[in-house]
């Protein structure tokens, strides 16, 4: 059983209006998730000029990039705890409609982005999982791999069962890695981790409502 909320309002930096209200019908099932997004460019701003990186942001714009999606996770996780609750996991929602840019140039700054996302959320205690789909997470980082691999909430699956592209497929394809690098891979799978979740389209007519299928 798991209910996710979104913590932000639709962009890396503003917070879900209702999410208090949303937090309280998941109940002890919470997980969230949170919008990830390239940093503006051009001047670095403060949450790119401080942070654990801040020693070498002047001169890396992978250590910009890490700062950035730090400060940003941190004060996610500070809005959530602020409000007395305990996700049980965090999704980092990676979507190349939040502009990523994706030349090779800028796929190690991305990369970066989501690399320190991913450490402010352990360093608060808590587990960190990707939201994506194989191709963007190719496009957006070139098959980045983190040290430690996370959860995996695949996007992309047409239905719950219906056969090679239901959910219930797509757990099982996604046990093994795909290359997202060539963006030609079968599998489904991506940045090395296993998939707890599948999200499949919702039927003409129904709650639009993402639902999804838990890989158990």
């Amino acid at each position: 059983v798991f209910a996710i909320v979104g913590v932000n309002d639709g962009t890396i930096d503003g917070f879900n209006s209702c999410f208090g209200a949303e937090a309280a019908w998941a109940g002890p099932d919470l997980s969230v998730y949170i919008i990830l997004g390239p940093a503006p460019g051009g001047t670095p701003v403060l949450f790119e000029s401080t942070g654990p990186e801040a020693s070498c942001a002047a001169t890396s714009s992978e250590c910009e990039g890490y700062d950035w999606g730090y400060n940003y996770a941190q004060s996610d996780i500070a809005f959530v705890k602020a409000q007395g609750l305990s996700p049980r996991i965090w999704w980092l929602d990676v979507e190349t409609a939040e502009g990523w840019p994706t030349a090779t140039l800028f796929q190690s700054v991305n990369a970066a982005i989501i690399q320190g996302a991913l450490a402010a959320i352990r360093q608060a205690g808590d587990v960190g999982g990707i939201c994506c789909t194989w191709y963007q997470w190719g496009e957006v980082t070139g098959s980045y791999v983190p040290a430690v691999a996370p959860p995996v909430w695949v996007a992309g699956a047409a239905s719950l069962s219906g056969g090679y592209y239901g959910a219930q497929s797509y757990c099982l394809r996604a046990l093994s890695a795909g290359d997202a690098a060539s963006l030609r891979s079968a599998s489904i799978g991506f940045a090395g981790g296993v998939p707890w979740l599948v999200q499949y389209s919702y039927p003409p007519g129904a709650d639009p409502v993402d639902p999804d299928y838990s890989c158990g």
